[in-house]
């Protein structure tokens, strides 16, 4: 077959590919309705791992299993809307490493709610002015996050699922490594470098922050 022929077949899959999805969201929004009457929940982490378990064992290639988890995960995402819209608070601002774990675990979909400290996400899912939240627990080099542990003994708000993730510090800075004077980031942030800041700024004061992405931005405004 030519390349035009090729790619007429890819359209004529793609073209099935929209029937078969939106049948499939059809039958969501059914069993949205069958939630809504029975008080179930949208989100179903239980049900996200047995989907997931059987989109591996079916694939036969060439796509990888990530890929499709990535497509199934979008997919999900859009679901949850069709059943009733979400809204996820998480550690802001938008960029902060809570903002990506959010994305990785319920898509571009849902709507998000960036919170000023992690006390506020237990809030507004307490009071249900939020459908879920998500917080940093622990850290393989740092341990746990002490306001996290904190706010689970202290409120009615459960753990329903969890999100890995792996986490890459860089320093940002608008002049040489010389010139830095002040160090803004999360405790943890402090508490997982403390060997390289100790060894490369000895006379630099650590400011701490409510998230990463906050101390970019204050970095950036001090520039």
């Amino acid at each position: 077959m030519c390349i035009k022929e090729l790619r007429n077949r890819i359209d004529e899959l793609d073209h099935q590919l929209v029937k078969l999805l939106n049948e499939r969201a059809r039958v969501v929004v059914e069993i949205g309705r069958l939630k809504n009457k029975t008080g179930g929940q949208i989100y179903a982490p239980d049900r996200e791992k047995e989907v997931f378990a059987r989109i591996g064992q079916a694939n036969e290639g060439p796509l990888p299993d990530k890929c499709l988890v990535a497509i199934w995960r979008e997919l999900m995402s859009g679901s949850f809307v069709l059943e009733r819209p979400l809204r996820i608070a998480y550690l802001g601002p938008g960029g902060s490493f809570s903002h990506t774990a959010a994305t990785l675990k319920f898509g571009q979909s849902v709507e998000y709610e960036p919170l000023t400290d992690i006390r506020s996400i237990f809030d507004e899912v307490s009071r249900g002015h939020c459908d879920l939240g998500l917080v940093p627990i622990e850290n393989t080099t740092g341990g746990g996050v002490v306001e996290t542990l904190d706010a689970l003994i202290d409120s009615d708000v459960k753990i329903c699922s969890e999100v890995l993730m792996a986490i890459h510090h860089n320093l940002l800075a608008n002049c040489s490594l010389e010139g830095i004077n002040k160090i803004y980031s999360k405790p943890e942030v402090f508490a997982q470098c403390r060997n390289w800041l100790s060894a490369t700024f000895k006379e630099a004061k650590t400011i701490a922050v409510a998230s990463t992405a906050r101390a970019a931005q204050m970095a950036a405004d001090e520039s």
